[in-house]
């Protein structure tokens, strides 16, 4: 691949996904003139009607005079009822054109100059299961889940996805062992609790059956694992990796092979923020896992201002980290 000008290629995406929110907020202001007019023009007649009608000296003909006039407050009435409708449609179609056309864009920012992934694909409404995100093996009783953005591409010629998510489980005891710093006390059953709000990402390398290995990253939202039956929890300094970074899995062996040097300096480099506030890395028979905690302004669509620069590196950023380890795990 060519080398990528990165400061020159940003720059040419940050206008144009201010070009778009621009874009969006004259139609709005648009739609919303065009209801003013209208409304002003129907006040306007209106009042001509009542004027002429009463103008009249024959009290008979003005009597006559209001059929007309009933007539034509119904048709006006009608007329607004199906203008509103139509200006409203109107602006629920500009809202929905902004966030797929800004979401494809912020989609081809974030990998326009990253080389690892191939043959990409974006769907905006693109979407996971339940079971799907339960297949993690990170967290279990998901109760609801949303999801959209759905990047697929290749990795190494294995396949590669990306989803913007919202999780939510069932409330748990207020313990460490399960949920960790954003703790919360236990509620009834039938209420829930957001345990991931943010990016999930799911690399084509899988382990062995019952072979797992869960990284939990100690930082300011993050959840531990619910789903732990049979696995072993770990000092991280056994492993020669951050204080942060706590240890789940079915042996001590299994970490060490799956846990090369190489992915043991990239988790060991790897920063959060206020953008990217926590996560986890999760091995397992179903895949290789990676999910993040993102600020839920920082994946909210700007509407009165450009959207920070620096918000949009933190998210590029986060990539260039999961498409690295994706790209180095031990084949």
């Amino acid at each position: 691949m060519e080398e990528c000008n990165k400061d020159k290629v940003y720059d040419e995406y940050f206008k144009k996904l201010d070009d778009t929110r621009i874009f969006y907020l004259k139609q709005n202001r648009n739609y919303k003139i065009l209801t003013y007019v209208i409304l002003s023009i129907v006040v306007l007649c209106f009042i001509t009607v009542i004027v002429l009608v009463f103008a009249g000296k024959d009290k008979i003909n003005q009597y006559y005079n209001l059929i007309p006039l009933g007539i034509g407050f119904i048709a006006v009435i009608v007329f607004m009822v199906l203008n509103k409708i139509k200006i409203k449609q109107g602006i629920i179609d500009a809202g929905v054109y902004y966030q797929e056309k800004y979401s494809c864009l912020l989609n081809e920012l974030e990998y326009v100059c990253n080389d690892k992934v191939t043959d990409k694909t974006f769907t905006y409404n693109g979407s996971f299961s339940i079971d799907e995100f339960e297949d993690a093996m990170y967290f279990k009783d998901i109760l609801k889940c949303t999801s959209r953005n759905l990047l697929e591409g290749k990795i190494n010629d294995e396949d590669f996805t990306q989803i913007d998510c919202a999780l939510g489980i069932k409330p748990l005891d207020n313990s460490l062992d399960k949920i960790l710093l954003s703790t919360k006390p236990k509620k009834d059953d039938h209420q829930m609790i957001p345990c991931l709000y943010g990016r999930m990402y799911r690399y084509n390398y899988k382990l062995e059956k019952n072979e797992r290995v869960i990284l939990t990253f100690v930082a300011h939202s993050t959840y531990n694992p619910t789903n732990t039956k049979e696995l072993h929890k770990y000092e991280n300094k056994e492993f020669k990796i951050n204080d942060n970074i706590i240890v789940y899995a079915s042996s001590k062996e299994l970490v060490n092979e799956v846990l090369t040097d190489e992915l043991k300096d990239l988790v060991n480099s790897f920063k959060f923020n206020d953008n990217v506030q926590g996560g986890f890395i999760c091995f397992n028979n179903n895949g290789l896992y990676l999910a993040f905690n993102i600020k839920e302004t920082t994946l909210e669509l700007p509407i009165k201002k450009e959207k920070d620069r620096n918000v949009l590196i933190d998210l590029i950023n986060l990539d260039n980290f999961v498409t690295s380890f994706c790209s180095t795990v031990k084949k």
